[in-house]
């Protein structure tokens, strides 16, 4: 499941690995039972499953959650999964097996966390660019106020005019002598 640099593969389903386990009950802790599992990425989740046909999990694990990470630890074939609320211990049948399963967690936690943060900067990026063309909007507003302030009625009317004529034919200079007098309607068209 992993390629070099530790990208992340993932089928369709968003499964980056799977296999049996047995996991030690909640109450019982000495009675293992076999669970089919599968970690699945964004957002990381271990889900396991009495077998690997069922569609349904019997549980899941959280590996992220606002409260922290889940620790992973392994102890030979021992998998141990420490959330805030429960440990989680499963037996993976061999210590090589037990290792990818750690790393595999570990990488995907750590891939989920980098895509939650990327996510944050390009909010934050995208507040930013809104606030800084709202601040902009709001100082030429209050240029065109001051200026319209200063201006009488009649400059007002003059300036308006010139913008009107600007605006319906943009290739005309406003401040030429030929555009002073008001386009007939064979113009505007």
């Amino acid at each position: 499941m992993f390629a070099p640099g530790h990208i992340l593969y993932k089928d369709p389903d968003g499964i980056v690995h799977q296999g049996w386990m047995q996991k030690a009950g909640k109450i019982n802790s000495w009675a293992y039972k076999r669970r089919y599992f599968r970690l699945v990425a964004n957002p990381a989740q271990l889900w396991y499953y009495s077998s690997e046909s069922v569609v349904k999990p019997r549980g899941g694990i959280s590996l992220l959650s606002s409260s922290g990470d889940t620790s992973v630890t392994v102890d030979g074939d021992i998998l141990k999964l420490s959330t805030r609320k429960r440990m989680f211990v499963c037996r993976t049948g061999d210590s090589k097996s037990a290792v990818m399963w750690k790393k595999t967690i570990t990488e995907c936690i750590k891939h989920e966390r980098l895509s939650k943060l990327e996510g944050k900067k390009k909010l934050l990026k995208l507040k930013n660019l809104s606030v800084g063309k709202f601040q902009g909007a709001k100082k030429s507003h209050s240029i065109e106020n001051s200026t319209v302030a200063k201006t009488t009625d009649e400059d007002s009317e003059a300036l308006h005019h010139r913008s009107t004529i600007y605006e319906e034919k943009p290739n005309v200079n406003p401040c030429s002598p030929n555009t002073a007098s008001t386009p007939d309607e064979s113009s505007l068209r």
